[in-house]
């Protein structure tokens, strides 16, 4: 949604008076626009992390018999300028 609200920003002409602060999305379009300084910051969301940490708990459940809570959390991460270049994968689907 803010790369769609990057879009209107950009349409109306007022590119240069508004920056998205942040969204959660997470998107490899949006990790390079956060490198292009045209972009505040955006939370991890990346797919291959959620799936291995999923097949991580089967694994260790069906190795180890272990259980875990209901809800698990993957890493709650802010990608800014400063540390972007940790997050991005120019391979990336996402």
């Amino acid at each position: 949604m803010a790369i769609g609200a990057r879009k209107a920003i950009i349409e109306a002409g007022k590119e240069n008076q508004i920056l998205i602060a942040a969204a959660a999305d997470g998107q490899k379009e949006a990790l390079e626009l956060i490198k292009d300084g045209k972009y505040g910051a955006t939370g991890l969301n990346d797919p291959v992390l959620i799936i291995k940490t999923g097949l991580d708990a089967a694994l260790q459940i069906l190795e180890e018999g272990a259980t875990f809570p209901k809800t698990s959390y993957t890493p709650a991460v802010a990608i800014t300028k400063e540390n972007v270049d940790e997050y991005y994968n120019p391979d990336a689907e996402f």
